[in-house]
């Protein structure tokens, strides 16, 4: 197969028609301090290291700016197959027909030629892989298109899982998630469901008004990063009153909050290839919709809260009816769902040293950056 490379994403069909591109949220600076030669490397705010992480695990400067994918309108990826990880019992995917794989990527366009300094990702299709984290370097280096070697022999693709996404990004950050380890230990150590706490370096966030960019909401199987906190987040503006903050007055399929993750397939247990209300565990206030289903998921994205609904119907309910009684002034529960923020996350005078800081000389440094400082536009 001709060979081909990823370059500027050019905005078509694959974008949703009723929302506009996202502005660039970094600068040519902190793309640069995530590279070999700075000295001096930037303490980068989250969302802005999620953005770049985006952008360099598909070599596409506009990857981050697309509007959120429409896993309702667009399903999941084509052209790959599922097989079992001979340890860990999750899945992993292999490409199984190119072509397929490239047509429905949405941050991807290999349609082009190469541009200087990419990879070539069309020959392998990066997508979702359970247990996938990157591979972390003694010297402190990350490279995402790599993982360690038994789930290499099964998924010859780029591809990491959402805890490895969330762990990237904060390693990318120059933010510790844990105290206890060196970064590069954190990823493959580090699941969705230890984010649930509170910890040396996180304190839980309210789930209503007090949402910001850059804040983590985890539960036992995923995890997510907050991208963009839209107006009425959770379509709860028509509730008047904390007693009517129940399922049957929420639609969790339209929570519109954005947000940034690397997503797996969602559940199809009668196996028919579509979404239906009986795929589902738990709350049953989803209905049925035509998303078609392969089992592989979209992999490192930006989506609507809501659509995760459809895999984690009963933790994303809990999170709405909490952000819900939050607009009255009352608790609920949270036993399913968190939201955490690290304390040092948006902070605007950063301390020159505290436990959760990296220290410069152990910054991560990312392989692949390269391709966006010397094709992209800042």
């Amino acid at each position: 197969m001709k060979k081909l490379a990823v370059i500027l994403f050019i905005l078509s069909s694959n974008a949703s028609a009723n929302l506009d591109c996202l502005p660039l949220t970094f600068n040519q600076e902190q793309v640069l301090s995530l590279t070999k030669k700075v000295t001096k490397p930037l303490v980068l705010d989250p969302k802005v290291a999620s953005d770049i992480l985006i952008n360099t695990f598909y070599q596409n400067c506009d990857a981050a700016k697309l509007p959120p994918y429409d896993i309702l309108r667009k399903g999941e990826m084509q052209g790959y197959e599922l097989e079992k990880h001979p340890w860990n019992g999750g899945s992993a995917s292999k490409v199984v027909d190119a072509e397929a794989a490239m047509n429905s990527q949405y941050y991807v366009n290999c349609k082009e030629k190469s541009k200087e300094g990419c990879k070539n990702l069309c020959d392998t299709p990066p997508t979702y892989i359970w247990g996938g984290k990157g591979k972390y370097s003694k010297d402190g280096e990350v490279d995402i298109f790599e993982n360690e070697n038994s789930i290499e022999k099964i998924a010859k693709h780029p591809g990491i899982d959402c805890s490895g996404f969330v762990n990237a990004v904060f390693a990318m950050s120059g933010l510790k998630v844990r105290t206890d380890m060196k970064t590069r230990e954190v990823a493959s150590k580090t699941p969705a469901r230890w984010f649930m706490n509170e910890s040396t370096c996180f304190d839980r966030v309210d789930a209503g008004s007090e949402l910001k960019p850059g804040d983590v909401i985890a539960w036992k199987k995923h995890i997510v990063m907050v991208d963009k906190v839209t107006p009425d987040p959770f379509g709860i503006d028509h509730i008047k009153s904390h007693k009517d903050c129940r399922s049957s007055n929420i639609d969790p399929l339209k929570i519109k909050l954005v947000v940034s993750n690397s997503l797996g397939g969602i559940n199809d247990e009668n196996k028919d290839k579509k979404f239906d209300s009986n795929d589902l565990f738990g709350d049953k206030k989803i209905k049925s919709t035509n998303v078609p289903l392969t089992g592989v998921g979209i992999g490192v994205s930006k989506v609507p809260l809501g659509h995760l609904a459809m895999k984690y119907p009963s933790q994303i309910m809990e999170l709405a009816k909490t952000a819900c009684l939050a607009k009255f002034g009352k608790k609920g529960k949270r036993s399913k769902i968190q939201v955490t923020r690290h304390k040092l996350a948006g902070k605007k005078d950063i301390p020159g040293s505290h436990a959760c800081l990296e220290k410069m000389e152990d910054r991560v440094k990312v392989k692949g950056v390269e391709c966006l400082t010397k094709n992209c536009n800042f």
